[in-house]
């Protein structure tokens, strides 16, 4: 099986006189998320852990990311838990992790915790919020939301 050119290149990094450093994982994480590899980055962010430096906020929403991606809620849970709290990336990943799963009710609700505990929604998290309300079906709830904290008139 052919090995794909990120973790080639990463593979050669290790062998080299250079060392992989935060920003090197904060860049192989969200790889083995688009890959469908949450066991590989789980296994990456283990090693960062034993190394100098400290994971910040883009690595753990990088971590969260791989498994929202794959649909594993309660995996998500632990890493939110466990993790820098909830920013609008966490939002966003979780908002279209249920949105995904038909979990539309969730996902509005994440929405509403996430304004109400005093973060900014991003395009991304209208968008993901209404692409999940529209394929259930939910338009006037996707209106009321414009309406009420886009600022839209009737």
């Amino acid at each position: 099986m052919a090995r794909c050119a990120p973790k080639c290149i990463y593979d050669d990094l290790e062998a080299s006189s250079c060392q992989p450093d935060l920003w090197t994982y904060n860049a192989m994480l969200p790889f083995y998320g688009r890959c469908g590899k949450a066991t590989e980055a789980e296994r990456l962010f283990k090693e960062l852990g034993s190394k100098v430096f400290l994971s910040d906020a883009v690595t753990y929403n990088s971590l969260l990311y791989t498994f929202a991606r794959e649909g594993n809620v309660g995996r998500v849970k632990e890493i939110v838990q466990a993790g820098f709290g909830r920013d609008e990336m966490t939002y966003n990943s979780m908002i279209h992790m249920y949105g995904k799963q038909g979990q539309h009710d969730l996902a509005f609700h994440l929405y509403k915790d996430m304004k109400s505990g005093g973060r900014n929604p991003d395009a991304i998290t209208y968008t993901v919020l209404i692409d999940s309300l529209g394929k259930a079906g939910k338009i006037t709830e996707g209106r009321r939301c414009d309406v009420r904290d886009v600022g839209c008139k009737n």
